[in-house]
């Protein structure tokens, strides 16, 4: 490929503080493999936030060995014919309002252009309706939903390709677009996923009758169900099963959970273990000390949760939303129940508590399905995709 360039057009902003610009780690990470097997160049349009950089998972942008030409804008300011004139292709986000008038520009100046999707139209609602802000806000962010979806299905219809990050985006949006791509985002690379050996030796702790060891990693938030882990979790324990619960991660309801545990007498069965090191200290403990993850997610977003504990293994016993449920099309890796339905997800841990060879079965098919859907060979696929729309 001669020097093709590949523009990017992200969701994910940029953050300015002293002088000094901050990427996402993750991000970071991702545009680095963009780097290595784009094979021409890459450029970065990004909106620099107006808030701080988070505390962790940021990285310092050095002008001098960052790989990709990197352009900054306001939060406001419109990517204009300008900014992307000299593109063989863009990759943009189409969750993103303020990038949907791409796709007619890019049509206009012969351009191939690709939206990556992740967020369906009900996920959006759901955001809206837990939100805390008063009935007339929810209402008007809902009509500005539904019109700015309207141009989304609009801008999707005049784009050349379209990649979806989980099932639920690509059933809702992939008749759209002649070229749809279904990927399944995960931070593990292909030497990060759990090795046989090592998934054996786990299993075994099953055949002891030990205590089953649960497990959840993500944003203590109402969205992602955080509330309802320590419920289950009351349940678990009024019905004498012997387990324990690790839950990673922060978020307002931090001290929430912090106050039931103490309320439902659940010290020594539930660890609050805060913000760690994903490959470090997440990523081993999950390999080799939990037995389940509990996923009560109420919004159908494809979380990157989903893969990264297949990777490790761990089968998820979860609720049945868009995103999971696409996952369980796809592989026999887990478990879904009801959405929201506390009990139900207890009596599903209850029952694989007393039928472990289904938990050690579903553990070996997430570690091959996994193995598919590396970080590498997501990238590898994405970057087809795009490198085979400019030869058409």
């Amino acid at each position: 490929m001669n020097q093709k360039s590949l523009f990017l057009c992200p969701s994910v902003p940029v953050w300015q503080m002293n002088g000094d610009v901050f990427f996402d780690r993750k991000f970071h990470d991702g545009i680095l493999s963009y780097c290595s097997n784009w094979g021409g160049t890459v450029h970065l349009i990004m909106r620099v936030a107006e808030n701080s950089p988070p505390d962790f998972g940021m990285v310092l942008f050095d002008v001098n060995t960052f790989p990709a030409r990197l352009t900054l804008i306001g939060q406001d300011q419109e990517i204009s014919e300008k900014h992307i004139g000299n593109a063989s292709i863009v990759l943009a986000s189409g969750d993103n309002y303020k990038n949907l008038h791409l796709s007619a520009i890019t049509k206009k100046l012969g351009i191939k252009c690709v939206y990556i999707i992740e967020y369906i139209l009900e996920t959006r609602f759901q955001i809206v309706t837990m939100s805390n802000v008063s009935y007339w806000q929810k209402l008007k962010t809902i009509v500005w939903t539904l019109l700015s979806e309207m141009r989304r299905r609009k801008a999707f219809r005049l784009a050349d390709g379209l990649q979806a990050n989980g099932a639920a985006g690509y059933k809702a949006y992939s008749k759209m677009v002649g070229n749809a791509l279904l990927y399944f985002d995960s931070r593990n690379s292909s030497d990060n996923n759990v090795s046989r050996s090592s998934l054996d030796a786990r299993l075994l702790t099953l055949d002891n009758n030990a205590p089953l060891r649960l497990g959840f990693s993500g944003r203590l938030i109402a969205m992602k169900g955080a509330d309802h882990l320590i419920e289950v979790a009351r349940i678990l324990k009024q019905k004498s099963l012997p387990f324990t619960f690790d839950i990673f991660g922060a978020g307002e309801l931090a001290l929430t959970l912090e106050r039931k545990i103490e309320a439902y007498q659940l010290d020594g069965l539930v660890n609050l273990r805060g913000n760690v090191n994903f490959s470090e200290e997440l990523i081993p403990f999950v390999k080799e000390s939990l037995d389940l993850f509990v996923c009560c997610h109420r919004q159908s977003d494809p979380s990157c949760t989903y893969m990264e504990t297949y990777a490790c293994g761990v089968p998820i016993v979860g609720y049945a939303n868009q995103a999971h449920a696409g996952i369980l099309e796809q592989a026999d890796v887990g478990w879904s129940v009801p959405m929201n339905d506390i009990n139900a997800m207890a009596e599903k841990i209850i029952y694989l508590s007393e039928n472990r060879s289904e938990i050690k079965n579903k553990a070996m098919n997430a570690r091959l399905f996994s193995a598919e859907h590396t970080f590498e060979k997501t990238f590898s696929r994405r970057i087809q995709q795009c490198s085979d729309l400019i030869k058409c």
